[in-house]
């Protein structure tokens, strides 16, 4: 924390980053003996992921502490290794998928995060301590639960808040 305006403390960060992945490994259906479909998991695709992330307090007067923090993150598959030409591992219509569907998100990866809080210590007279109590709101957009979550219908898990109160 360092001084700031009137007095007050703050305290913020930034990270921009940028990462580019190659042979990520996925389990993907291949043709097998007979053309029966076999699942292998193998080096299926490869991936970029870009994105901010900010977090920041403030203590505008002595025990008054409000934060924030926000992250955006892009993520998406760039392309896979082909597995059968002749078919679109997309395509919900086909008879057999086969290889991995750059169309699917990255599983587990929110595009946006963000949470607000305000806590507050109150010193008791006579140095009997202190009381902290405060309020934290956490939103998260929604988010694919599987590697599938283009063909698997309802495998995406909907965007939610948590609102967590405290007081000790």
């Amino acid at each position: 924390m360092r001084p700031g305006f009137g007095g007050a403390q703050e305290r913020a960060s930034l990270a921009v980053y940028c990462d580019r992945y190659k042979d990520i490994q996925k389990l993907i259906a291949v043709a097998g003996t007979g053309g029966t479909p076999v699942s292998i998991i193998t080096n299926a695709a490869a991936g970029t992921i870009k994105g901010v992330e900010f977090e920041g307090s403030l203590i505008p007067v002595p025990g008054l502490t409000p934060d924030a923090t926000a992250a955006y993150t892009h993520a998406k598959y760039d392309h896979s290794d082909p597995v059968d030409l002749t078919r679109n591992p997309c395509d919900p219509t086909s008879n057999a998928i086969l290889g991995f569907c750059t169309d699917n998100r990255f599983a587990n990866t929110p595009k946006f995060q963000y949470s607000l809080a305000a806590h507050y210590a109150w010193d008791l007279p006579d140095n009997m301590g202190n009381i902290h109590f405060g309020a934290r709101f956490y939103h998260q957009s929604s988010i694919a639960m599987t590697d599938f979550s283009t063909l698997a219908i309802g495998s995406i898990e909907p965007s939610y808040g948590l609102l967590d109160l405290d007081a000790r």
